[in-house]
């Protein structure tokens, strides 16, 4: 039957079966609705989506398994927001700071969101202030000379509540301070979780 009216919402076709038999069936106003709203597929993973057989540019997908969204460019999926870097370890530490075995610190970059985490373990006492581990190229704030409190942790040898401050200005190291510190020093062997997240320029 032809459409009786359009859903004042959504613009979707109605077709109402009050009216006589019709022999004019309006398919096409169905497959126009679809086309033009009907843009996304959802697949078990980012594999289902490539074997999807109506790829095309424009479609957006989304993949259970990453729980990302994607839209195709007529050459492939892409990535909604930019690049992902996956799980990148840190390895650049300043003095008195090692990883914590089986918590390796690691950042991931999905767009421009930044997200750290993992853990670091203190090799020395405390000083006054330190550095704990460098953020990479392409990780970095670039407009900010000092971001304060961007991540807080707690020791977890010591149960010592730490702030963790961002210095981009201190070739971008995150820095620790005994000024905020519960109940400084921080000792040798004192483990701090690194947690927080920051979107990039």
């Amino acid at each position: 039957m032809a459409v009786n009216r359009y859903d004042s919402t959504t613009g979707r076709p109605i077709f109402e079966d009050t009216d006589a038999p019709d022999i004019k069936v309006d398919p096409t106003e169905a497959a126009k609705y679809a086309a033009e709203v009907g843009n996304r597929v959802v697949r078990a993973s980012l594999a289902g989506l490539n074997a999807y057989e109506y790829r095309r540019p424009g479609l957006a997908g989304h993949a259970l398994d990453t729980g990302l969204e994607y839209v195709h460019d007529d050459s492939g999926w892409v990535l909604v927001g930019g690049l992902d870097t996956g799980y990148v370890p840190l390895t650049t530490f300043g003095s008195g700071w090692s990883a914590t075995v089986g918590y390796e610190p690691w950042i991931r970059r999905v767009g421009n969101r930044v997200d750290i985490g993992g853990a670091v373990t203190r090799t020395t006492t405390l000083g006054a202030l330190a550095t704990i581990v460098q953020i990479p190229a392409g990780f970095r704030i670039t407009n900010a000379t000092y971001l304060r409190k961007f991540v807080a942790g707690v020791v977890a040898s010591t149960q010592q509540a730490v702030t963790i401050f961002y210095l981009s200005d201190l070739s971008h190291y995150l820095q620790v301070n005994n000024t905020y510190i519960t109940d400084p020093p921080l000792g040798a062997s004192a483990t701090v979780p690194l947690m927080g997240s920051w979107y990039v320029d």
